[in-house]
């Protein structure tokens, strides 16, 4: 494993804790803003992979954001459904791989953010967690959030954060060298191969400033500690998604290589952790096996099936679950962080 340079500064805090503080924030007055998370301390199994615990009120006036912006994520090619309890599932995700982690980026940024009006860029920002939490740490510092569709806070948020409806393929509505920190992760399911290279990493640098840095993070779909049934199947919805979608899921080995044919960048840090899964590693472990399960069954039309009727894959799903239960399963989550040179 590499150095971690730069530590972000985080809270402590339950993963359902933070969900049930969005949820609180949701509901509050617009001339309210958030606050820093509840400051209780975190046990693994604080997380619970419960449908009735991953899901928002009913009264919060969020499910008809969600339906009304269903089409949107459609159009722009998201794979995977976007519901109240997705919304949920990828705040309570945030939480989870912070918990693994121990702060929310790597990147040599603290300081920076710290003390000076830096902006920062998140791409990708989904429902906007990442962009509120280090919001109210750096108040100093402004922080713009994109993303395909509006999920994100409209109105209740704090003063130093905005976010904007932009899809990536489009170009990024920026001027050139605009921001101080580019941070992006879990976006692996959304580019291709062609599109990483082509698309994605020349725009994130095209409006980061010299000196400031670029943080990918991404989750290799390598399991470890797999059993055969696992590995079989797991290899197969690899191979499909290369093969009918143009997708990498094991970026550990691409990374890198795309970054170092910029020259404009310097030295590549890297640095990895463990994100285990199951019932051995706790509530955080059996959260992660209930997530992955939901990736792995709505991938159904992405990977035909890799070969099997509805009825068919969704009994292999239940079985690699089974599979990976039986054993202290886990994947590797990596970082990378690169600083745009100083001409």
């Amino acid at each position: 494993m590499g150095k971690v340079y730069s530590k972000g500064k985080v809270h402590s805090v339950s993963v359902m804790g933070g969900v049930q503080l969005l949820r609180r924030q949701r509901s509050r007055s617009p001339r309210d803003s958030p606050g820093s998370p509840s400051s209780q301390s975190f046990s693994s199994d604080s997380i619970t992979s419960t449908d009735s615990e991953i899901s928002f009120d009913e009264d919060d006036g969020f499910k008809t954001l969600v339906e009304q912006k269903k089409a949107q994520f459609a159009k722009a090619g998201y794979m995977f459904p976007i519901s109240e309890k997705e919304i949920d599932r990828l705040q309570t995700l945030h939480y989870m791989f912070r918990y693994f982690w121990g702060n929310n980026f790597s990147s040599p940024m603290e300081g920076v953010l710290a003390k000076e009006n830096a902006k920062i860029l998140d791409i990708g920002c989904g429902p906007g967690i990442w962009i509120l939490e280090c919001a109210t740490t750096y108040q100093s510092s402004s922080f713009t959030g994109i993303d395909i569709a509006a999920l994100y806070p409209a109105e209740i948020k704090p003063r130093n954060t905005e976010f904007l409806n932009v899809n990536i393929f489009d170009g990024l509505p920026f001027e050139d060298n605009t921001f101080d920190f580019v941070h992006q992760r879990f976006m692996m399911f959304a580019y291709t191969i062609d599109k990483w290279q082509e698309k994605v990493l020349p725009e994130l640098l095209r409006v980061l400033k010299p000196g400031g840095y670029l943080e990918l993070m991404e989750n290799d779909i390598v399991w470890y500690e797999e059993g055969p049934l696992s590995h079989k199947f797991r290899e197969q919805v690899l191979h499909a998604m290369r093969d009918l979608q143009n997708i990498e899921l094991v970026l550990s080995s691409h990374i890198p290589k795309w970054l170092s044919h910029f020259p404009c960048l310097s030295q590549i840090h890297h640095d990895s952790r463990k994100a285990p899964f199951g019932s051995w590693a706790g509530g955080v472990g059996k959260f992660h096996l209930t997530s992955n399960k939901w990736g792995a069954v709505h991938m159904y039309d992405a990977v035909d099936g890799v070969g099997l009727n509805k009825e068919e894959y969704l009994e292999t799903i239940e079985k690699v679950m089974e599979e990976c239960e039986g054993r202290k399963g886990y994947l590797m989550s990596h970082r990378y962080w690169v600083r745009k040179k100083i001409e």
